[in-house]
C-alpha cells in the first residue's frame, strides 16, 4: 500500500491532534482504503466530498466544512502520503503497456 506511510513518524511529531469527528474519519478512512485497494483514482476533492457525506449520514453536530486544512490534517493523522493517481495517469499507463505489447507481440492490435 504505497498510499499509506508505513512509519507514521509518531515519535517525531510534537503533538498529535485528535479529530473533532473521529467516527466520520474512521468511516472515511475505511472507505479510502477500500477504494485505493480497488485502484480507484481519488482526489482531495473527492475525499472531502465523501467526508461531508459521512458527516451527514452519521448525523453529527457542528459545522464541518471539509476544508483543505482539514484534508491535510486528515492525511497526516492517517499517514496518507499520496493522492496523485488520476484517471488520466491510469489511461496513460494502460496506453504505454499496450504500445509495448504491440511492439513485441504483433498479434496485439490497437
Amino acid at each position: 500500500m504505497d498510499y499509506v506511510a508505513e512509519d507514521h513518524n509518531l515519535d517525531k511529531r510534537k503533538t498529535l491532534r485528535l479529530s473533532a469527528y473521529p467516527a466520520m474519519e474512521k468511516a472515511l478512512y475505511t472507505w479510502f482504503v477500500q477504494e485505493r485497494a480497488r485502484g480507484t483514482p481519488l482526489s482531495g476533492e473527492l475525499i472531502s466530498e465523501k467526508a461531508k457525506f459521512f458527516y451527514q449520514q452519521l448525523n453529527l453536530s457542528g459545522d464541518f466544512k471539509a476544508s483543505s486544512g482539514w484534508l491535510q490534517k486528515f492525511k497526516e493523522r492517517y499517514g496518507i502520503r499520496q493522492l496523485t493517481i488520476t484517471g488520466d495517469q491510469l489511461i496513460s499507463k494502460a496506453m504505454t503497456i499496450k504500445s509495448v505489447l504491440c511492439t513485441y507481440h504483433p498479434t496485439v492490435h490497437h
